[in-house]
């Protein structure tokens, strides 16, 4: 089998117009027009090899004995890469019908719902290998706006990653993320992602980050966390900025497990973080208030956690109890003041009693509904009747 790769494109002739005039075809040695000049350009496509060149290599490949499984495996999975670019690029320039966006909202929404485990743990396999093969193209490390723009990335990070760099710091063996001095001249640091290691079994890798994540309790990870700011403190005489802190690379790593904001997190524990603000409003600064070595044991962390627990527990029962109390006190004074009209009373008279009124606060909404609950205390004649509706009690020797 030849496969054969496609020659450049030809250029297009000329259109004649009706009028005699001759113009090209829209979109060739056209003059721009102010709204196209307006219209936001696609995002630029990375520097690769053309699908039908990179087809014919693993094809070539295949057929050689001499070559070994890791190069074919390779090869196929650029071909993967660049057949997804391809699709990505072609939705992305064919053009839609005009819908409204509510419209459209309400036909995703059923669409994303149908992901099963399985498909997104396969989205998630794809877009970690085609972040490994964007790193190796790059020579190692990779600036993050530049993954971030790629078509192939966006496409499969949608739904499933909404933070590229959260994701790839739950494989501290494969990948870093960590900043660096941007090469134009005055822009500062930008994120950049190395690859550490090449990437073996993804599937494992994925689901063995999850199950790490869920099986460790949360109040464990709030420990390393915590130990891991204090240390990154301590390793920088016991004081940094909040914005500095943040970008260390093993604070970030920790702090993903949390799942938190790192200066909400360091604010729940004024015993051992001290965060000030400078006088203009503008660099918030933390000082570690103990020895990195008593940090955990100061937090308290599993402590504060049981107590929570048991307070939520003790306000439920107190609630409850109240509920309770206040529902006998009402039906009691129902059961007096029927008592006292011989045995029943009208519904509507009974409902327009200040005391009552005061009395079903928080307890019964609806004092209808409430006496039929209660059907050992009272009964309701003519129920449909709401002008002759009489309450009768049940049994005098309440």
């Amino acid at each position: 089998m030849v496969l054969q790769v496609p020659g450049p494109p030809k250029r297009a002739g000329l259109v004649r117009l009706k009028g005699g005039a001759s113009t090209a075809p829209q979109g060739i040695y056209r003059t721009p027009s102010a709204s196209n000049i307006a219209s936001p350009a696609l995002p630029a496509l990375p520097t690769t090899q053309p699908l039908p060149v990179l087809a014919l290599e693993l094809a070539r490949a295949a057929a050689d004995l001499t070559v070994p499984e890791s190069e074919l495996d390779h090869l196929y999975h650029k071909v993967k890469s660049a057949r997804l670019i391809e699709q990505t690029c072609a939705k992305l320039t064919t053009p839609t019908k005009p819908t409204k966006p509510t419209m459209a909202v309400k036909r995703e929404l059923p669409q994303e719902a149908s992901n099963t485990d399985q498909e997104i743990l396969s989205q998630k396999e794809q877009l970690l290998r085609i972040i490994a093969d964007r790193v190796s193209e790059q020579g190692g490390c990779a600036p993050m706006n530049i993954l971030a723009t790629d078509p192939g990335i966006i496409s499969l990070r949608k739904g499933v990653v909404a933070n590229i760099a959260k994701f790839l710091r739950q494989f501290p063996e494969n990948f870093e993320v960590s900043t660096a001095q941007s090469p134009h001249e005055g822009k500062g640091s930008v994120q950049v992602v190395r690859l550490l290691a090449p990437l073996r079994d993804i599937t494992s890798a994925i689901v063995t980050a999850k199950r790490k994540r869920d099986e460790t309790p949360e109040e464990e990870r709030q420990e390393t966390l915590l130990q891991q700011i204090a240390s990154t403190l301590a390793e920088n005489c016991g004081i940094m900025s909040v914005s500095d802190l943040g970008l260390d690379p093993a604070v970030r790593l920790a702090l993903v497990d949390v799942n938190t904001k790192l200066q909400k997190f360091m604010s729940a524990f004024p015993e051992i973080f001290s965060l000030t603000v400078d006088p203009q409003g503008v660099h918030q600064t933390c000082e570690l208030l103990v020895p990195p070595e008593s940090v955990v044991k100061k937090a308290n962390v599993r402590g504060k956690a049981a107590s929570k627990t048991a307070r939520d527990i003790v306000g439920t029962s107190i609630e409850q109890l109240q509920v309770e109390e206040r529902t006998q006190s009402l039906l009691t004074e129902i059961h007096r003041i029927a008592l006292q009209n011989g045995g029943q009373i009208r519904y509507l008279t009974l409902n327009s009693i200040p005391e009552i009124i005061a009395m079903k606060k928080g307890v019964a909404r609806d004092l209808k509904k409430f006496l039929a609950r209660h059907d050992d205390w009272f009964e309701l004649e003519r129920l449909e009747d709401l002008d002759g509706c009489t309450v009768n009690i049940k049994n005098f020797w309440y």
